[in-house]
């Protein structure tokens, strides 16, 4: 209960005692913190539960304070505008509140200025800017108090549950997407490329790879390096091989498909480049004083206009899927509404790779 710009509660310590609680409960963190404390004698208002003091994220909220909006609404903005099906719909008296829930929690560490905060913050950012058109609250605190979910406020439940990696690869993405307008075009100053720069050499040569619950692991250094190879315009043969020596030189390999379907994911011009919280994280995990190594992610030019697509090699996702609407416009006429086609049919029509 919010008082006098004080938080009036009590501290929970183990799942036993909110699941037993949660009935005369009106607000809940469903974020862990590392502690918590009262700010009076009286035990009545507590405190420290701040963004720094975080332990463990284990889902993410979204704020939507208006209900101008109806539920079929929410869910169609959750599947086709951000990063899919929500877990759980809470309906608040002023709106709702959405919650995307993780299978395994990110861990929090003040480690390097807490990067890992900053990856999290990153995340929830963009969830809720892409939530923005039914009314997601963008100044919400990310990890803050949420009404306590009960039988009589849940309008919608689902099974579905991300994990870390999901989070992140589609954050990138989406990062991505914002910089369509000024497109980045990579330009080596130097004869010196990211290939030869010390924290990718240090992560091509880390061999104790492999990850836990929220922590990057062997399939993200994987995209990373490959995605740097596709940066820096690198054959995809090549990468190929370079990946292949890298996953054979681990402790723990990954199987031969999924190293290939990585790279494929890296050469899928869904992505433009690495993304420096990403690679220092893994620096500070899997290399030995990775922390203290620089992170240079080569030196760009903005431009205002996208290269010529018949210029380029490579499509853009969005250009790809243009492509299929307008070829399925194409085929289709108002007495045959569906088209049918294999995915080799279609890719074989576009010349897209599969």
């Amino acid at each position: 209960h919010f008082a006098n710009g004080r938080v009036r509660g009590y501290i929970v310590t183990s799942k036993e005692t909110l699941v037993k609680d949660a009935p005369s409960l009106s607000h809940w963190t469903p974020n862990v913190y590392c502690y918590g404390e009262y700010a009076d004698p009286a035990r009545t208002y507590i405190k420290g539960f701040e963004e720094k003091n975080l332990s463990q994220i284990n889902t993410f909220v979204v704020d939507i304070d208006t209900k101008d909006h109806s539920i079929n609404d929410i869910l169609l903005a959750c599947i086709d505008e951000s990063i899919g099906e929500p877990s759980l719909i809470v309906e608040s008296p002023r709106g709702y509140q959405v919650y995307f829930l993780l299978d395994k929690p990110f861990f929090i560490s003040n480690k390097n200025d807490f990067r890992s905060l900053k990856v999290v913050k990153r995340i929830a950012e963009n969830i809720k800017q892409s939530l923005a058109e039914v009314g997601a609250d963008q100044y919400c605190n990310d990890f803050g108090f949420f009404r306590v979910p009960t039988d009589d406020n849940i309008r919608w439940y689902s099974e579905a549950r991300y994990t870390p990696a999901e989070l992140i690869q589609w954050s990138q993405r989406v990062d991505d997407d914002h910089g369509r307008t000024l497109y980045v075009v990579p330009r080596k100053l130097t004869t010196n490329n990211l290939l030869h720069a010390e924290w990718f050499t240090a992560l091509l040569h880390a061999t104790d790879i492999k990850g836990k619950k929220g922590q990057l692991g062997r399939n993200n250094t994987l995209f990373t390096l490959a995605l740097t190879c596709f940066q820096e315009g690198i054959d995809k043969g090549r990468t190929y091989d370079m990946m292949d020596e890298f996953n054979s030189n681990l402790r723990y390999p990954l199987n031969i498909f999924e190293m290939r379907a990585i790279i494929n994911s890296a050469y899928s011009g869904e992505y433009r480049g690495a993304k420096r919280e990403y690679v220092e994280a893994l620096l500070e995990t899997y290399v030995h004083n990775g922390g203290d190594i620089k992170v240079n992610l080569g030196s760009t030019y903005w431009y205002k206009h996208k290269k010529a697509r018949k210029d380029r090699v490579r499509s853009h996702y969005d250009e790809w899927e243009n492509d299929i609407i307008a070829y399925l416009k194409d085929l289709s006429v108002p007495d045959e509404p569906f088209v049918w086609l294999t995915q080799k049919e279609l890719c074989a029509a576009l010349k897209m790779p599969q």
